[in-house]
């Protein structure tokens, strides 16, 4: 019988821990190494839901790529949302367990998956990592066939299966022949990708200083949602461990919690 522990053994192996920014709250977050493990689920965030229908798969460990809190809680009550997520694991014993940065930057990661649904003839770390069996930051890599900037940005958001993406380009008439991306928050990363000779920078959450400043050094931006650009790596992240582990795993879907207006 397997337990939590032979997940984190797999985990190691699949996204080292050495490679988790020290700000980073990953690992197992809830429940015990020595429980008994069968069918594992991964979702993007953990939620109550994303445990109510862990329970319903019958899954004894969830591996997310969002931690339950980054910054830790002063308080819990079982009134509140992560209260009720605690109350619900614990009770039905099903193990919590979070790969953020380190699955961001492992070398089956976020990025690589990213990259690798893309028409490339390479591809390369954006920011390469300087520990061993960790792929690093981010990625760049040069198109097989040059599009111009609006088509490329359509492929990128059907390829990865994104709803939706907001361009922004200093001239319309840019053709890309070379993308740089960052899965996530990767703003910062923009003059990275001007540095490797980027045409098209791919990433979610940019700063409005970020975007003009990259667009003044004429950087075209395609900016998207953040949990829908990482959770197109789930798919990896699942295969990697059953293989891994030798367990079945399944992809934990959450239902949409909010709905988005257009106003103008």
């Amino acid at each position: 019988m397997k337990t939590v522990k032979d997940l984190m053994t797999t985990l190691e192996i699949i996204a080292p821990s050495r490679g988790m920014e020290e700000w980073d709250n990953g690992g197992l977050l809830l429940g015990s190494p020595h429980w008994p493990l069968g069918r594992v689920g991964v979702a993007l965030d953990p939620s109550e839901e994303i445990v109510s229908a862990a329970v319903c798969r019958k899954c004894s460990a969830v591996v997310t790529h969002h931690p339950m809190t980054l910054t830790g809680w002063k308080a819990l009550s079982l009134e509140t949302p992560e209260g009720r997520l605690v109350s619900r694991a614990l009770g039905e014993s099903v193990a919590l367990v979070a790969a953020h940065t380190n699955w961001d930057r492992a070398e089956e990661g976020v990025n690589v998956a990213l990259g690798k649904a893309l028409p490339l003839s390479g591809m390369h770390p954006l920011c390469s990592s300087r520990e061993e069996g960790l792929w690093g930051d981010g990625g760049w890599g040069d198109l097989v066939t040059p599009l111009p900037v609006r088509e490329m940005a359509q492929n990128v958001g059907r390829l990865w299966g994104l709803s939706w993406g907001h361009l922004f380009s200093p001239d319309p008439s840019l053709v890309v022949s070379r993308l740089a991306w960052v899965g996530g928050s990767g703003g910062s990363f923009w003059r990275r990708a001007r540095e490797k000779g980027a045409t098209l920078f791919c990433t979610a959450d940019m700063k409005y200083h970020e975007r003009r400043d990259a667009m003044a050094a004429g950087l075209a931006l395609l900016v998207v949602d953040h949990g829908e650009m990482e959770s197109f790596s789930l798919g990896s992240l699942a295969r990697l461990i059953q293989s891994h582990l030798g367990q079945e795993v399944e992809i934990l879907a959450e239902p949409p919690s909010y709905g988005s207006i257009l106003l103008f």
